[in-house]
């Protein structure tokens, strides 16, 4: 996790900004993320290790699901595509 000059964090392409409330004084919101990862954007978290536990999860299913999208392309090219209905 990277600190910014204005106070805000950059982990993994993600602009993660201080948002902290009077419950939750250590409150994290994404305010910038990439496009893949647009569900996660504008979400507040409790802290900085929670924020990186769904970053990080965020990824791994947007790369999970390009990599079956891959992996179906790849059968239909030769003939077997029709497996990955079943």
């Amino acid at each position: 996790m990277k600190l910014l000059k204005n106070g805000n964090w950059k982990y993994r392409n993600c602009t993660i900004q201080s948002t902290p409330l009077g419950k939750y004084p250590e409150m994290v919101t994404i305010i910038k993320s990439p496009a893949r990862l647009k569900s996660i954007r504008n979400k507040k978290f409790i802290d900085l290790n929670k924020t990186k536990i769904a970053i990080e999860l965020a990824q791994a299913e947007s790369l999970i699901k390009t990599g079956s999208s891959s992996v179906q392309k790849q059968l239909q090219s030769i003939q077997m595509g029709e497996l990955m209905n079943y």
